[in-house]
Order: C-alpha cells, then sequence, then structure tokens
C-alpha cells in the first residue's frame, strides 16, 4: 500500500492522520488493551513515513492515555483505552474529513469579550468576567453550513490561533483533561 492511499489528505499533518488510524484500531478492538503495537520502524515501514512522524503520533496516544512505553519490550495498549471504546467524542470538522468531504472554516472573529450571563454560569464564572469569543462559518462544497460561537478561558483561548480555528476543532487542540467547564460552546446551524 502507498502512502498516497493510506494519508488521502494532504492537507493534514502525517502524524495526525496515522494517530487517528491508531485511535480506530484501538478503539475498534483490533488491536487490545495489553496488545504490544509494532515497533517505531516497523510502523515507518508500513506506512512508509519517517521515525519522527510515527514518534509524534505514538506521543500523542500515550499522552492521551490509550498507550504506554516499556523500555526495551515496545509500546502497548492501556486497559484505559477498552473504556475509551464505548464513549468516543469527535469534533464536527473531524467527522466530515473522515466522511470524505472537506470543510472550510472561515474565522469571522477571535477577540476578548465579557461573557453573557448564560456563558459565565455554565463557565462558573462572575457575571461579566472575561473570556475569549470566535465566530467562525464552517463551508463544504461551496455552501454555508453552520455558524459557530465558542467561549473560551482567557488562558485556553489566548493559546489558539487563527490558524488552529480554521483547520480543525477548537478541542482538538485539548486533548488532555481539563477541569470541568472550560469552553461553553453554542452551534447555530445556518439554514
Amino acid at each position: 500500500m502507498t502512502q498516497a492511499s493510506q494519508f488521502p489528505n494532504r492537507s493534514i499533518p502525517l502524524y495526525y492522520q496515522l494517530e487517528n488510524i491508531l485511535r480506530e484500531k484501538i478503539e475498534s478492538g483490533e488491536v487490545l488493551p495489553g496488545q504490544r503495537l509494532l515497533t517505531e520502524q516497523e510502523l515507518s515501514r508500513e506506512y512508509k513515513i519517517s521515525r519522527a512522524t510515527v514518534r509524534q503520533a505514538l506521543a500523542a496516544l500515550v499522552s492521551e492515555g490509550l498507550l504506554y512505553r516499556k523500555q526495551g519490550r515496545g509500546t502497548f495498549v492501556t486497559e484505559k483505552a477498552q473504556q475509551t471504546r464505548a464513549a468516543k467524542l469527535t469534533g464536527f470538522t473531524e467527522d466530515l474529513f473522515h466522511q470524505g468531504y472537506r470543510p472550510e472554516v472561515q474565522v469571522l472573529e477571535m477577540k476578548r469579550t465579557p461573557a453573557p450571563d448564560p456563558v459565565a454560569h455554565q463557565l462558573h464564572l462572575a457575571p461579566g468576567a472575561e473570556v475569549v469569543r470566535f465566530k467562525r462559518v464552517r463551508r463544504v462544497g461551496g455552501g454555508i453550513l453552520s455558524y459557530v460561537v465558542n467561549y473560551v478561558l482567557p488562558e485556553f483561548g489566548g493559546k489558539i490561533t487563527e490558524q488552529d480555528l480554521a483547520w480543525a476543532e477548537v478541542y482538538l487542540g485539548f486533548r488532555r483533561p481539563t477541569p470541568a467547564g472550560w469552553a461553553a460552546r453554542s452551534p447555530r446551524t445556518a439554514r
């Protein structure tokens, strides 16, 4: 199998595509808890990508708690992976990519603003506390699919760039567990 057939979307980083391929194998039960994965070198050969790219994908899955490493023995699937299979949550944009669409995201606004009362309540903030608001329009095939407004605490929102918003879901950058209520999301589907 060639790299082009395994990684058809050249606009998504290869490490991220491999990370999702391996995650799918884990979540589908193709690779079971306690089972050793192929080595970095074997994965590099199989997917025709560099070991550095493989290492980056594996590191993300280790950080997420789906894999663990044993010095001199390899990389293994954690017991947590079995629990994750039952509750998979993906972002809307990620789902579209998996379905073969290439969504486009136009960032309309990124700014610090006082939180509206309902948002402040959801984020456990004082009324009017500062948040970062993102407004985006998603398009597929030239047509508008949705209008999305996100409110994020400044310590997280300040780390997100317009480029981040334009190619992926906001939460994809926050894969590690965070305190409950770090972002309130209010999607509105365009008609």
